[in-house]
C-alpha cells in the first residue's frame, strides 16, 4: 500500500510539473509568436517600401530617356504622343505626361484628355489632381536648359498591386508630404498593437511615408494556430499522464497478482511440506532410529574385532543417519513452528553461547565486536539461538577454503542489530531474491528450509531478517530485533 500511495504522490508531482511546463511553453510560444510577427511586419514594410522606391526610380529612368528624345523631338507632336502613350500604358500609376519649357509653358501633353492643361499656357499645379504626385525631369541640350518632362502619378494606382498583395494579411496607410493619400478600408478597425513605418525618399526632399500593421484576420489566424498548439500540448500532456497512470496501475496490479501467486505457491509448498513431515516423522525417523540402534549394538559387540575399513563404513552410516535426522528436524521445526516463549535475554550472551556450541573449522577465523551495555530483550532464547546457529553454519559453509566471520551487535534506532558477515563466495542477485523461499536451496544436500525457518522465527519476534551480498566478496545477514 505504501508503494501505491508513493506512486500516486509521484504522479501528482509529475502532473504539476507537466502543467507548469505547459504554462511556460505557452508563454514562450506567445512571446515567440509576437516576436515573429513583429519581424515579419518589419520585413514586409522594408520589402514593399523598396518595391515602391524601385518603381519610382523606374519612372525616373523612363523620363530621363524621354527627356533625351525631347531635345530634338519636342516639336514633333506625333513622336511625343507615341512615346508618351507607350509609357502611360506600361508604367503603373502614370496618369499623364507633359513637355514644359523653361518658362513653365506647356508645349506637349498626353493623353489629349488632359486638355484642362492648355498647350502654350503656363502649367499651374492647381489644375492638376491635388492627390497626385508630380515627377519633374529637366531637359538639357548639351548644357543649355530647355525645360521639363513632367509626369503626373496617381498614387492609389501606383501602389495598387502592392496593396492587393497585402490586403488579406496587412492594412496600409500612406502619406505624401504629410497629406494622407491612401488608407486601407480596415485601417480604422485594426488592432495596431504592432505597427511599422518606412519612408520612401522622392524628388526635391519630398517623401512618401508608409505605415503597415497586421490585419485582424491575420492576428486571429495566428492566435487560432497558437491555441491549437496549446490544446495539442495540453492533450499530449494529459495523454502522457494517463499513459503513466495506467502503466503504473498495471504495474501495481501485476505486483499484486505476482504477490498472490507467490503466496499461493508458498501455500502449496507448505501443504506439501506438511504432508512430507507426517511421512518423515513416522515412516523414515522410526527406521532411522532402528538403524542407529543397530549400529550402536554392532559397535559395542564387535568393537575389538572390526577391521579399519568396517569401522570407517560404520562411522559413515552414523554420519548419514545424523544428516537425515537433521533434515527431518528441519521439516518438523518448519511445519510445527511454536509461538516464542519470551523472557528477558541478553543478545550478546546468546551470540557467545551459540558460538560455543558451533563446530568451527580451523580455517575459519571468528571475530566478534559486541556493543556493551545493550538492553535485554524479550526473546525466546532457543529460537534465536536456532536462527544464529543456522546462519553461522551457512556462512561457514560458504567459505569452503576458509576465511573470516565477523559477528557484531549494536543499537540502531529502536532495534538491536546482529550482523553476521562472512568472506565467502557470495550470493548472486537472482538467488538473493529466493533464499527465504521454502524448498529453495543451492546446496547439493538439504531441503532449503533453514533460512525460511529463520525468517519465520525472527518475524515471530516482530523483527526483520535482511541480507546483502557481493559475489566473490561475501555475504552479510542482519537480524533486527525490536527494543521494548
Amino acid at each position: 500500500m505504501k508503494n501505491i500511495f508513493t506512486s500516486r504522490y509521484l504522479l501528482v508531482i509529475v502532473a504539476i510539473i507537466f502543467f507548469t511546463l505547459s504554462m511556460e511553453v505557452w508563454k514562450t510560444q506567445e512571446t515567440n509568436s509576437d516576436r515573429q510577427l513583429r519581424t515579419q511586419v518589419e520585413s514586409v514594410v522594408k520589402y514593399y517600401s523598396q518595391t515602391i522606391e524601385d518603381k519610382y526610380r523606374n519612372i525616373h529612368k523612363v523620363m530621363d530617356h524621354l527627356a533625351e528624345d525631347s531635345v530634338s523631338n519636342f516639336q514633333e507632336n506625333d513622336k511625343f504622343l507615341i512615346e508618351s502613350e507607350y509609357y502611360v500604358s506600361s508604367l503603373e500609376g502614370v496618369d499623364s505626361i507633359f513637355w514644359v519649357d523653361k518658362e513653365f509653358y506647356v508645349k506637349q501633353v498626353f493623353p489629349l484628355t488632359r486638355q484642362l492643361v492648355e498647350v502654350n499656357a503656363k502649367v499651374a499645379k492647381s489644375v492638376l489632381d491635388a492627390s497626385n504626385m508630380l515627377v519633374w525631369t529637366p531637359i538639357y541640350d548639351n548644357i543649355v536648359f530647355k525645360g521639363f518632362i513632367v509626369v503626373e502619378v496617381n498614387i492609389p494606382t501606383f501602389i495598387a498591386s502592392i496593396v492587393d498583395d497585402l490586403k488579406n494579411e496587412y492594412v496600409v496607410q500612406i502619406f505624401n508630404e504629410n497629406e494622407e493619400v491612401f488608407t486601407s478600408k480596415d485601417w480604422a478597425s485594426s488592432d495596431k498593437k504592432i505597427i511599422f513605418s518606412k519612408t520612401v525618399p522622392l524628388q526635391n526632399k519630398a517623401e512618401l511615408k508608409i505605415f503597415i500593421t497586421p490585419s485582424n484576420s491575420l492576428i486571429s489566424s495566428i492566435e487560432k494556430d497558437l491555441w491549437q498548439t496549446r490544446v495539442f500540448s495540453l492533450l499530449f500532456s494529459t495523454m502522457t499522464l494517463l499513459a503513466i497512470y495506467y502503466a503504473q496501475s498495471a504495474k501495481i496490479q501485476y505486483s499484486k497478482l505476482k504477490e498472490v501467486q507467490e503466496k499461493l505457491l508458498r501455500s502449496e509448498k507448505l501443504s506439501a511440506i506438511g504432508k512430507l513431515a507426517g511421512v518423515m516423522a513416522h515412516e523414515i525417523r522410526n527406521p532411522l532410529g532402528t538403524i542407529k540402534n543397530s549400529v550402536y549394538y554392532l559397535n559395542l559387540k564387535y568393537k575389538d574385532s572390526l577391521d579399519k575399513k568396517t569401522v570407517k563404513h560404520m562411522k559413515m552410516i552414523e554420519s548419514e543417519i545424523k544428516i537425515s535426522n537433521k533434515i527431518i528436524s528441519d521439516v518438523l521445526d518448519f511445519v510445527k513452528a511454536k509461538a516464542p516463549i519470551l523472557k528477558d535475554e541478553s543478545v550478546n550472551s546468546l551470540i557467545e553461547e551459540t558460538l560455543s556450541k558451533t563446530n568451527i573449522p580451523k580455517t575459519v577465523i571468528i571475530k566478534t565486536k559486541l556493543e556493551l551495555k545493550l538492553p535485554n530483550l524479550k526473546l525466546d532464547a532457543v529460537q534465536i539461538m536456532q536462527v544464529l546457529l543456522n546462519i553461522i553454519t551457512n556462512s561457514i559453509q560458504a567459505m569452503p577454503k576458509g576465511g573470516s566471520l565477523l559477528i557484531t551487535s549494536k543499537m540502531v534506532d529502536k532495534y538491536i542489530n546482529i550482523d553476521i558477515k562472512d568472506s565467502g563466495v557470495g550470493i548472486t542477485t537472482d538467488n538473493l531474491k529466493k533464499i527465504f523461499d521454502p524448498l529453495y536451496s543451492t546446496k547439493a544436500r538439504g531441503l532449503g528450509l533453514g533460512l525460511s525457518t529463520c525468517q519465520s522465527l525472527v518475524n515471530a519476534h516482530k523483527g526483520k531478517l535482511e541480507v546483502k551480498s557481493n559475489v566473490g566478496k561475501g555475504t552479510t545477514f542482519t537480524i533486527r530485533l525490536p527494543v521494548g
